[in-house]
């Protein structure tokens, strides 16, 4: 009788073992996917103020006559029309762009369409941009 009382503590103790590895080995794969998919956000995140940053304007020239505003790319990033808006006053400008998006430094012009605020006897002109804002007084 002896005996058996023997072996059944040492399956007992193997099992614990067994089992302590087994949660170990979940909690372990548990923590590196959790670790793994912050990571991917924090880096889709940083990537994505980077590029916010990085999406700087400057007014280069303001033609309140011709209803002209040229805008020029001095961050580090491509910008499209829809990056950038033009405000006459406080009063959101229609603008036709020409051309529809602008390297680093590149220009791109407003012309001013109707059915907004008109560049023409203006006062204030301010160009926004993700990284930044620009005004200049006319």
């Amino acid at each position: 009788m002896n005996s058996q009382k023997g072996i059944t503590d040492i399956i007992a103790v193997v099992l614990l073992l067994m089992i302590t590895i087994s949660l170990v080995g979940f909690a372990w794969i548990w923590l590196q996917r959790a670790a793994g998919s912050t990571m991917e956000a924090t880096t889709t995140g940083l990537e994505a103020q980077q590029q916010t940053a990085g999406k700087i304007i400057r007014i280069d020239n303001v033609d309140s006559t011709n209803g002209k505003v040229t805008v020029r790319n001095i961050g580090s990033y491509n910008l499209n029309s829809n990056d950038v808006s033009v405000y006459r006053d406080g009063a959101a400008v229609n603008c036709t762009w020409s051309p529809t998006s602008m390297a680093p430094g590149e220009t791109m012009t407003c012309k001013n369409e109707t059915g907004g605020a008109s560049i023409t006897g203006c006062s204030k002109i301010k160009v926004t941009a993700p990284g930044n804002t620009d005004e200049v007084n006319c």
